[in-house]
Parts: structure tokens; sequence; C-alpha cells
């Protein structure tokens, strides 16, 4: 569950790395996808510096690993996540959902469940999991439970 970052620019080794089991994911990656990209260069979670035009260092990751773990990272700073949140859930994909000017995370479990990953509004007090990164301002909530 290590996350690798490449510049073509720079050569053939990564110029970014997560760390292994210090708040990452223990088990392997279900998804990755660039946030904030509006769209361009983001299909398949290719092309970090082409979404949305932006730089290596102000891009973001979200990663799902098949134990429920999502993580959001900073590129420019992969040593821990920036943030976590657990889905009770063994994950199978992950994508970002784009809605108005915001932009959330929906993943799909192993037995067909939909689960979606807002930011908090901080009015009803729910964060999401912790662990890892820091203490987590994301709400989850299940669209479809699976089975």
């Amino acid at each position: 569950g290590q996350v690798l970052v490449w510049d073509a620019r720079v050569g053939r080794y990564p110029v970014q790395r997560s760390s292994i089991g210090s708040g990452g994911h223990d088990v392997e990656l279900v998804g990755m996808k660039v946030l904030g990209g509006g769209g361009g260069g983001n299909e398949g979670g290719s092309g970090i510096a082409a979404a949305g035009g932006g730089s290596l260092t102000t891009c973001k990751l979200v990663t799902a690993s098949s134990d429920g773990k999502v993580n959001y990272w900073s590129v420019s700073n992969l040593r821990d996540p920036v943030e976590t949140v657990k889905v009770d859930a063994n994950l199978s994909c992950l994508d970002v959902l784009q809605y108005g000017s915001n932009e959330g995370v929906v993943c799909g479990d192993e037995r067909g469940g939909m689960h979606a990953i807002f930011a908090s509004s901080g009015r009803d007090g729910s964060g999401g999991g912790g662990g890892g990164g820091a203490s987590s301002k994301r709400v989850v909530r299940t669209i479809h439970p699976g089975g």
C-alpha cells in the first residue's frame, strides 16, 4: 500500500514516497485519484501535474485500500496522510464526485454497497475515522448498503 510519485522530468526514480505503515495503507490499494483537478487529466488517476494545471506542490491525492481506509495526501509531503477516514466495509473501488464547486469521494465495497465521503459542515459535530493522519473533518454516508 505504498504511494509513489514520479516526475518524468527528473528521471526514473520516485520523487516522493509514502512511509510504510505509519498512517499509510497496510494492505493493497483499490483506488487512487487526484483531487482538485476540475476534471482535466483526472481520468484513471494519471497525470498529476496535468490535473487542473496544478503543480506538484499543490496537488492532493486520495487513496483507498481494501480494509476500508481512505487517506488524503499532499503530494508535496507523502510521509503521512493529511487526513484518514475509515469506512466500515471492505472497499473495492474509489472515484471523485463533483457537485457544484465541491468535491466528494465515493467508494464501492465488495458486497455492492456505495459510500460517499463529504467535507463535514461542522453543524452536527460528526467527523469520520481517525488514526494515522489528522482527525477527520469528513462525514461518511452509506448510499446503498451492500448485500
